[in-house]
């Protein structure tokens, strides 16, 4: 939720989840009429997991929803700026980039000089004669 608001996102996926219960079925009874893993349902509905198109129309098939579930993502999940599933990597660089003046790198690559030639050398390889064939 955003503001005290379920988003477009939290919307669908815990609509997918109710189609499932009513049908009586468990996330692998799912899982098993789409072909797609248990694991993958269950992160799906618990928003771990942005649901593909692909996965969307399957499980519109399987729980016979009339292509709901591609419409919501088609007409309001693609307007929702704030999706559930991107939340987390948000917090994780929000929070990285808050401490990252404090951290200091101990990566011996990061002490090194870099190795580049200098302009004149490259500049005077490239002007230097070459052998015809002739020669």
């Amino acid at each position: 939720m955003t503001g005290g608001r379920m988003t477009a996102a939290a919307f669908l996926v815990a609509e997918l989840r109710r189609a499932r219960m009513r049908r009586g079925w468990s996330q692998e009874e799912l899982a098993k009429a789409i072909n797609y893993s248990p694991s993958l349902v269950s992160a799906v509905e618990l928003g771990q997991q942005p649901p593909a198109p692909k996965y969307l129309e399957l499980v519109d098939e399987a729980l016979d929803t009339g292509g709901l579930f591609g419409r919501m993502l088609a007409e309001l999940v693609s307007l929702d700026k704030a999706q559930v599933w991107l939340r987390g990597w948000r917090a994780i660089l929000d929070q990285a980039r808050g401490c990252a003046g404090s951290i200091r790198c101990t990566c011996p690559a990061s002490s090194r000089p870099r190795r580049t030639p200098a302009p004149s050398s490259r500049r005077a390889a490239s002007l230097s004669p070459t052998r015809s064939s002739a020669d």
